[in-house]
């Protein structure tokens, strides 16, 4: 784990996300790319094209300044960027991880670790429905990506 932001640069952040051409409150998934270039993030294409559709997909196509406050805050903590990406990932509101949800959290959480390996959602499912009854749940989802996470 690296330093958190502080105060400080999450205030330089707020101010270059502001500076954004699609800002209105919030910006469109196009401009991920270039807010993440002024923050001096690496990117490949294939990364940057990841964050849009992860953003498209989970937001329609926008990203307001909290919910990336929101990744700032924890983006150098792998578990609490994870916990947060993956209760953000409930699309439908069911509490549960289906296998769209996790495809695309899936493509999400491999750019920011590379402990976290592709699998197939019936893995997922084998490894990480802990009380068995068919489902994984946001709780048994985060737990599952902690012990990848924590895989060598």
């Amino acid at each position: 784990m690296t330093i958190p932001y502080t105060e400080e640069e999450l205030e330089e952040a707020k101010a270059i996300f502001r500076s954004m051409p699609s800002y209105t409150e919030q910006i469109s998934s196009k401009d991920i790319p270039r807010f993440h270039k002024a923050l001096g993030w690496p990117s490949s294409p294939a990364q940057f094209q990841t964050y849009i559709n992860y953003w498209d997909s989970f937001y329609g196509g926008v990203a307001s300044l909290s919910q990336m406050i929101q990744v700032l805050r924890v983006i150098h903590d792998s578990v609490a960027l994870m916990r947060d990406r993956v209760t953000a990932c409930d699309l439908d509101g069911d509490g549960c991880v289906d296998p769209k949800e996790f495809k695309l959290l899936l493509k999400y959480l491999m750019i920011h670790d590379p402990n976290v390996k592709s699998t197939s959602f019936e893995t997922f499912l084998e490894e990480a429905d802990t009380n068995k009854d068919g489902r994984v749940s946001i709780e048994e989802c985060t737990e599952w990506v902690q012990k990848c996470l924590q895989r060598k």
